[in-house]
């Protein structure tokens, strides 16, 4: 079980914006497998839909994220475990 702690600990990490949206996103993020992220590629498996897998866009200039949360804010779940993984991988 995560805590709010841990959650706002991740949001300093990646320089997000402290808020209630943000912080139910990173905690989902947070949930995601590693192995369910690929660096290679961009690419982040669906938590939900079996197989789907959703192509994430980190650069700061056009930000995106091809599920379907990815049209209404470039802070979903699976863009947020990238940024998560390549945090890792530094």
């Amino acid at each position: 079980m995560l805590t709010l702690d841990e959650v706002r600990e991740t949001i300093t990490n990646l320089s997000l914006p402290d808020e209630p949206f943000i912080r139910r996103r990173v905690a989902r993020a947070l949930m995601i497998s590693p192995c369910d992220v690929n660096l290679t590629t961009g690419t982040v498996f669906s938590q939900s839909q079996g197989g789907i897998q959703y192509q994430v866009n980190l650069d700061s200039g056009s930000p995106s994220c091809s599920c379907p949360d990815g049209d209404r804010t470039i802070y979903c779940k699976h863009r947020i475990a990238l940024m998560l993984a390549v945090k890792e991988e530094q």
